[in-house]
Parts: structure tokens; sequence; C-alpha cells
């Protein structure tokens, strides 16, 4: 059985949008620290206007498979003014993490492989 300790370290991902899948997926990287059914860590990502990165924390839980986290950006720009929910499953060997992300109106699918 994964425990949360089993999730630190360096995290490879990606999500999309339901709603537009035009967009395509977009990258991200997790830095994740799991401590007694507690999640914590830093999410970086390019910015949406493509100049740079953004940095965002991330704080949630871990319980059997399931991870659930909210990513809050670092960031006072608009576009990141609203938190996004988290709810994934961890897969059997814990090196990955699948599910579906949140906030507002819109929503859409991700996964996360964990790094070397």
């Amino acid at each position: 059985m994964v425990q949360a300790s089993d999730l630190n370290g360096l995290w490879n991902g990606q999500f999309s949008y339901f709603a537009s899948e035009d967009i395509g997926h977009w990258p991200f990287k997790a830095r994740l620290v799991g401590k007694e059914g507690r999640l914590s860590g830093v999410v970086i990502e390019p910015h949406v206007n493509g100049t740079g990165e953004v940095k965002a924390d991330l704080e949630g839980t871990f319980e059997g498979s399931k991870v659930s986290f909210v990513k809050r950006y670092q960031s006072t720009s608009d576009e990141y003014a609203r938190a996004v929910s988290y709810e994934g499953q961890v897969s059997a060997d814990g090196k990955t993490i699948a599910g579906t992300w949140t906030h507002s109106d819109s929503s859409g699918p991700f996964e996360m492989m964990l790094g070397k």
C-alpha cells in the first residue's frame, strides 16, 4: 500500500480543459511532500500569456489511493486569482496520479508522474 511519504519528490504533469480540447495539454512540475495523510508542495507551470512561469502552493490530503489538494497561485494577477481543486487516484505502484481539476466554471483531466 502506498503511503503519503511515498509521494515525496518531483512530479511531471499536465492538465487540459474539458471545454477547450483545442488548447491541448498544459505542462507543470510539482514538488510534493507527504506525511501522515497530509500533502504540501509547490507547483511551477508556464504563464498563461507565454512569458515566464508562475508558482503555486499546494495543500491537501492523501488517504488510501485518493489524493485531494488545492493549488493557490502566488501571482497577484487576475488570471491566477482563483484556487484550483484537484481530486485524483494514485496508481498501485505510487508513480502516477490521475484525476480531475476544477475551479469556478472550468474543469478538466490531469495526470502527473513521479520523476527521477
